[in-house]
């Protein structure tokens, strides 16, 4: 019986078996092994996963191949892609440049490579993965793109965004603007050189601005979830939606906000300054969103007062807190806080600990079962 798939993945291969190939093969499955080349591919074949390797190079590709994953291996350049390829994905290799991309691609993984230039996008390109890499500028983006990942690059401005994008994710690049957002769904800019963003599209549910240089935000729009923009110049805050569920913000922001009806999470980190008691401000800011809170994180330095009557659980982690004076009042059991706050600050050695005597006393409990049983 003729094959049409082979699979030999996690196999420690450093040589593939049963060679040649059969011409009759649609599906090739190589990955997770050991292997420094590649035979020849029958003219057949459709789909090659060859990630996770140590493959310097690849053979020639067959015509009919529509598929071709090539991830974490060290390649440093590719073959002649064909024409009726649709989805590349060659994360984590050594590329310096991509081949001419056929009309046919759909989707283009090439993250975390060493790319300072990509060629001209096919024009049905729906997902663009170019992060980490050492881009300078992006081509023109196509009419049907939907994600675009370009992170951790060395852009200064965007092209001009599709009408039907839906996720842009930018985050740790120098870009000082962005271009107009369309029908944006979810915004990822954290860690530029941003002053200002463009009107928020009414679509939008997830904005993350983080660590740029914003002194105002504009008017958001009623979708928006979640809203995390810490380490900005934020002088004011515009009324916050009726359904946002999570906002991260620097805790002199505390002070500035407006209402916020639907809110479970509240994340605050630190400023380099801050005021010591912020209980007051705590205090108001309970007030504005009518017992629906949760939890609220700090993330702070220093000192640290609380006197907060209604929280139900809080949070505080990753800090360099010297003082903590825990006149917390909590109407539910203040132990659940204070045991919280010891295993944070006990760190990984305190909750080990823990988890040691949580199982000897499951051993004692069930040395105790097996000597009553015995009495009996």
């Amino acid at each position: 019986m003729s094959e049409t798939k082979l699979n030999y993945p996690r196999m420690n291969l450093k040589v593939l078996p049963n060679l040649p190939l059969p011409n009759t093969l649609k599906i090739l499955d190589c990955s997770n092994n050991l292997l420094e080349a590649l035979p020849t591919l029958p003219d057949g074949l459709q789909e090659l996963n060859c990630n996770n390797n140590k493959l310097s190079s690849l053979p020639n590709l067959p015509d009919n191949l529509f598929v071709l994953h090539c991830n974490n291996n060290q390649l440093e350049a590719l073959p002649n892609l064909p024409d009726d390829l649709e989805e590349l994905s060659c994360h984590y290799n050594l590329l310096k440049e991509l081949p001419n991309l056929p009309n046919s691609l759909r989707n283009l993984y090439c993250g975390v490579n060493k790319l300072n230039l990509l060629p001209t996008l096919p024009n049905d390109l729906s997902d663009l993965y170019c992060s980490n890499n050492q881009l300078e500028e992006l081509p023109d983006l196509p009419d049907d793109l939907s994600d675009l990942h370009c992170s951790n690059n060395l852009l200064t401005q965007l092209p001009k965004l599709p009408r039907e994008i839906d996720v842009l994710q930018c985050n740790d690049n120098q870009l000082i603007e962005l271009p107009d957002l369309r029908r944006l769904e979810r915004l990822f800019c954290s860690n530029n050189l941003l002053t200002q963003l463009p009107n928020l599209p009414n679509e939008l549910s997830d904005l993350y601005c983080s660590n740029n240089q914003l002194r105002a935000l504009p008017d958001l729009p009623d979708s928006l979830e979640r809203l995390y923009c810490h380490h900005n110049k934020l002088t004011s805050l515009p009324n916050l939606p009726k359904d946002l569920k999570e906002l991260k913000l620097s805790v002199y922001q505390v002070v500035l906000l407006n209402i916020i009806p639907e809110l479970t999470i509240i994340e605050i980190v630190d400023e380099k300054e801050y005021p010591t008691d912020i209980t007051s401000d705590f205090e108001k800011l309970y007030e504005r969103i009518n017992n629906k809170i949760n939890e609220l994180k700090l993330k702070l330095e220093s000192r640290l007062i609380l006197n907060c009557e209604r929280y139900k659980d809080i949070t505080i982690n990753s800090n360099k807190l010297k003082i903590i004076e825990p006149n917390l009042n909590i109407r539910s059991d203040p132990k659940h806080i204070l045991s919280k706050m010891a295993s944070y600050f006990g760190g990984k050695k305190s909750k080990r600990k823990s988890k040691r005597k949580l199982k000897r006393k499951s051993k004692r409990k069930s040395n105790k079962k097996k000597r009553t049983t015995r009495k009996k």
